[in-house]
């Protein structure tokens, strides 16, 4: 049976993509950034990553009782990518052109479209997204987490950094 919303297959879309996390329990993020230095390590590292995403899928609850609907994880992790993150990983030049000119053109080429001027001009961004090409950030990963009763973040969010950094380092090809 496939869970669905509106026609959607929650199990084939990233989390993030519908669901306020805020809202659901996790009031902690962390972002980390991956450069690719060589494609066929991006790809071992993204097909490693991509097990642990977490879909759109309602979790098991009092309101949603299904046996086959998925628990809530301690942590929620959802990728994304940029253009020349896809370009990193040896997608098809087919496939690359088929890119909305937003997505190819990026934040910084279209700041002023965004509205990123005074303190959010792009000379105030932090440093790594004015890197030059060889360090550009090509793979964004967040992980949101639940906290404990006394606000810490629960335990799995530093397990779950240390499991993609080390997965990274093995790579030797994603830093």
């Amino acid at each position: 049976r496939m869970n669905t919303r509106r026609g959607l297959d929650l199990a084939d879309i990233q989390g993030n993509i519908v669901l306020p996390y805020g809202r659901f329990g996790f009031p902690v993020t962390r972002h980390l950034f991956f450069h690719i230095a060589n494609p066929a390590a991006g790809r071992k590292f993204v097909e490693q990553v991509r097990h642990s995403v977490t879909p759109a899928e309602r979790w098991r609850s009092a309101k949603n009782p299904s046996e086959t609907a998925p628990q809530k994880p301690a942590v929620a992790t959802n990728i994304g990518f940029t253009f020349f993150g896809l370009f990193a990983l040896g997608l098809s030049t087919d496939t690359l052109r088929g890119m909305p000119e937003e997505f190819i053109d990026g934040m910084a080429k279209r700041w002023s479209i965004l509205g990123d001027v005074g303190p959010s001009a792009p000379d105030k961004w932090d440093q790594i997204w004015g890197a030059g090409a060889g360090q550009q950030v090509h793979i964004w990963i967040s992980l949101n987490a639940g906290t404990n009763p006394d606000g810490t973040p629960v335990e799995e969010l530093e397990k779950r950094t240390e499991w993609l950094r080390r997965v990274a380092s093995e790579s030797r090809g994603v830093s």
